[in-house]
């Protein structure tokens, strides 16, 4: 497992916080992407969680746990599954809790896991994802670590086409499965072309469930929003969104949550104990009709 600094000047520039690997520290990113399938993923784990609580509570959102594992160590999990081999978590709040959480993750896994550190992490989650650009070569599957996130949806994503765009973003278009749809964040599209998003349009056809690929250009266009003021990834994606360079991937229909209040998480909870009850119950009734 390797760890870098991601410090950043206020001014935007990245720092030389450089990759350790085996006692050596190298500014150069290592990254095994190929055009044909997206095999790096970065989980913003950098957020403070005021709406859940967390400052409160004295635990990091993304160590909440959810029946009996943390949302970040289910965000990994997704990730593994579905084939990506390497995974950057992005710290910022209590890091280094975060971090040591992230440490103990690593253990006989089949995929490298790197920690980047955000020094500012306050400025929104578009700074989080700048500060680990170094880590990526080519493209990356981005995913919050306060989702619950299938596999299924990573799956997609690595292997769909970007050579058309500058990013893709999974959507659930089936609006009445929603959970809180007040709060979530909607999406206008244009066949799969996505025209904007953001919680507060009038007028949408699906909903941005926090999974992302992107090329290196969403980079340049977190920038961007930066010197205007704020570094949100949000705006990056409406900016890339106003160049044409923002598709859509339609979901599965398989269980999704955003995680930000107390009410999300009782939801997450058992919803995903229903989903696993339902799972016991379909293996054991396929077992009693098997053939001998």
């Amino acid at each position: 497992m390797s760890e870098r600094r991601g410090t950043r000047a206020v001014a935007g520039g990245l720092g030389a916080g450089g990759r350790l690997i085996d006692g050596e520290a190298t500014d150069e990113p290592r990254g095994d992407e190929t055009s044909a399938r997206c095999t790096t993923a970065v989980i913003l784990a950098a957020g403070a969680g005021t709406r859940i609580g967390a400052g409160r509570i004295g635990i990091p959102k993304p160590l909440t746990r959810v029946l009996g594992a943390s949302l970040l160590c289910r965000a990994i999990d997704a990730a593994q599954v579905a084939g990506v081999r390497r995974v950057a978590v992005v710290t910022g709040y209590q890091a280094a809790r975060v971090e040591a959480h992230v440490r103990s993750l690593a253990a006989g896994r089949g995929i490298e896991l790197e920690i980047v550190r955000s020094d500012q992490w306050m400025r929104g989650n578009g700074s989080s994802l700048l500060a680990a650009e170094t880590a990526v070569a080519e493209r990356c599957i981005v995913l919050m670590a306060d989702h619950l996130t299938p596999p299924s949806f990573l799956r997609q994503l690595s292997r769909e086409p970007i050579e058309d765009v500058a990013g893709l973003l999974v959507v659930d278009r089936d609006l009445a499965s929603v959970h809180d749809l007040a709060e979530a964040t909607k999406v206008r599209l244009d066949g799969t072309r996505i025209v904007a998003t953001g919680k507060e349009l009038d007028q949408f056809d699906a909903i941005d469930t926090g999974v992302f690929a992107f090329d290196q250009r969403v980079f340049g266009a977190l920038r961007s929003t930066e010197a205007a003021g704020a570094c949100e990834l949000s705006a990056a994606v409406q900016r890339l969104a106003d160049a044409g360079l923002m598709r859509a991937v339609a979901g599965d229909g398989s269980f999704w949550c955003d995680v930000d209040t107390p009410e999300d998480l009782a939801f997450a909870r058992r919803s995903l104990a229903r989903s696993m009850h339902e799972a016991i119950v379909d293996q054991a009734g396929q077992a009693e009709v098997a053939p001998l």
